[in-house]
């Protein structure tokens, strides 16, 4: 079962930046057996796209950094308090996601670049119309 599993998915190492928790981060965390996942999307509270939206994280990311600190082996209250309570914006999210090995080149080379770039252009037209 396992191998054949391998052979669908492989896991990406990406970075993803909020650049303000302003309405919130945009998303909610759970851990598993030890390790931090992004467990839903939030839109902010006026209902307008979330900064985790926004930045391209997606549910089921696992969260490995937060500004270039480890989460492993941190309990979930020790997380929340040590890594994103006390973090700088813009906020660093070094994250593993599990992509279906057709998708793996949408993830690779500069592509991820683009997609934080059309992020922040999104974040930018937003706060101008806000």
């Amino acid at each position: 079962k396992n191998q054949k599993m391998a052979t669908q998915f492989e896991k990406v190492d990406i970075r993803k930046t909020l650049l303000t928790n302003e309405g919130g981060l945009g998303f909610t965390l759970e851990m598993r057996e030890g390790v931090c996942f992004v467990l839903s999307l939030e839109n902010n509270p006026d209902g307008s796209i979330g900064n985790a939206e926004i930045a391209g994280i997606e549910v089921n990311d696992e969260i490995v950094e937060v500004n270039s600190l480890p989460l492993q082996g941190l309990p979930f209250a020790n997380v929340i308090k040590e890594r994103f309570q006390i973090a700088m914006f813009p906020m660093t999210l070094s994250l593993r996601r599990y992509v279906n090995s057709q998708d793996q080149h949408q993830y690779g080379g500069g592509n991820t670049m683009n997609q934080q770039q059309h992020a922040n252009d999104l974040y930018r037209q937003q706060m101008n119309h806000s």
